[in-house]
């Protein structure tokens, strides 16, 4: 593993783990518990990768984490969508609808051959087809919330405005890893960590911001939302 890299997956650890705790001391997996599973995923495969550099710094396990990620990253997608538009048929149902298409489009894409014969090229090509089917279905759930005027709870605004752009990145340095090939490793690999550290230095600075309570959890939101009663 190159210093640089290193570097980058020790901020990556520091910043999950703070993030952590500051998520879980404030109660908000009541807000988004797959956000809680993802961020705990996350920070045992950097550690590991972290403590042994030698076994887990391969394409084998990076496609394995990167897919484990990508499950929990539609999993959390699902959740924003059923607490967001779950009461609202119109909204849920049109929401259902392209994230079905997405996801079935994605199982597709997934059969297609892959571009290229060399194992790392063609795990890259096979998680950035993940990646695009992950920010098809969180636009499906985010164009459906800002449609129907759907109000956010500040924690669902930070993983959409962090994890969309965060992704669209990720999956173009995967794209000109799969184009340019091995040599495009080391620029790639530092292009996505500092990409992530930044998506993660957001969350931490959300997570232990003050954020205002909502003053509406007998109205509208109340019936809209009621799982913000609890926090």
């Amino acid at each position: 593993m190159a210093p640089a890299q290193y570097a980058l997956t020790i901020c990556a650890v520091v910043i999950v783990a703070g993030t952590l705790c500051g998520f879980i001391g404030r109660r908000l997996y009541r807000a988004c518990s797959f956000f809680a599973v993802y961020l705990a995923a996350v920070f045992v495969g950097e550690l590991l990768i972290l403590l042994r550099p030698e076994t887990f710094y391969q394409w084998s396990f990076w496609q394995a984490k990167e897919t484990l990620y990508a499950v929990l990253k539609l999993a959390m997608a699902f959740e924003l969508g059923y607490r967001n538009l779950g009461r609202l048929p119109g909204a849920k149902r049109t929401a259902w609808r392209l994230a079905a298409a997405t996801v079935a489009g994605t199982l597709v894409a997934l059969l297609l051959p892959a571009r290229a014969a060399e194992y790392a090229l063609d795990a890259a090509d096979i998680q950035a087809r993940l990646t695009n089917g992950t920010i098809l279905v969180l636009m499906s759930i985010w164009g459906a919330v800002l449609w129907y005027r759907v109000p956010l709870h500040w924690l669902h605004r930070a993983i959409l405005c962090g994890l969309v752009p965060y992704l669209v990145i990720f999956t173009l340095v995967l794209g000109l890893l799969v184009t340019v090939g091995p040599d495009f490793r080391d620029l790639a690999s530092h292009t996505a960590g500092l990409a992530y550290d930044a998506l993660l230095i957001y969350w931490l600075w959300e997570v232990w911001r003050f954020h205002a309570a909502s003053e509406d959890r007998a109205g509208v939101l109340g019936r809209l939302q009621p799982w913000r009663r609890a926090l």
